[in-house]
């Protein structure tokens, strides 16, 4: 489970915990989803690989060695990729994503980006 609030320094209310197997973000600026005009908390289930084959890997890494033993991953999100990803787990329309906030936007792609990681030691 992952809370994310990157407006936490607000005076809101937390939202309840997210369901387990899902990603939640409190948005710091609400969007239009369906019939609701004031969507603040976005959740989104965690992706599979169907998803991935279907729309694609949203993020790829660079690798680089530092040292003998030091692996540095650095992540190269493709920006429609993650778009179509984001509003596939969170099963909201592709104009709900393009409302998003440029913050919350990130936040979701770096929540995102850390499925797409090798486990350690892979690399």
């Amino acid at each position: 489970m992952n809370d994310i609030n990157p407006g936490s320094n607000t005076t809101q209310d937390a939202p309840p915990p997210a369901t387990p197997g899902k990603i939640r973000i409190t948005l710091e600026k609400p969007i239009r989803a369906h019939d609701d005009d004031n969507v603040t908390v976005l959740e989104m289930r965690e992706p599979t690989a169907m998803d991935i084959e279907s729309i694609g890997m949203p993020v790829k890494w660079e690798v680089r060695l530092e040292g003998a033993e030091t692996v540095i991953l650095t992540p190269m999100i493709n920006p429609r990729v993650m778009s179509q990803m984001i509003l596939t787990l969170a099963a909201i329309p592709l104009s709900s994503v393009r409302m998003m906030h440029p913050r919350d936007w990130s936040t979701a792609a770096m929540l995102l980006a850390n499925f797409f990681v090798p486990h350690p030691g892979t690399v």
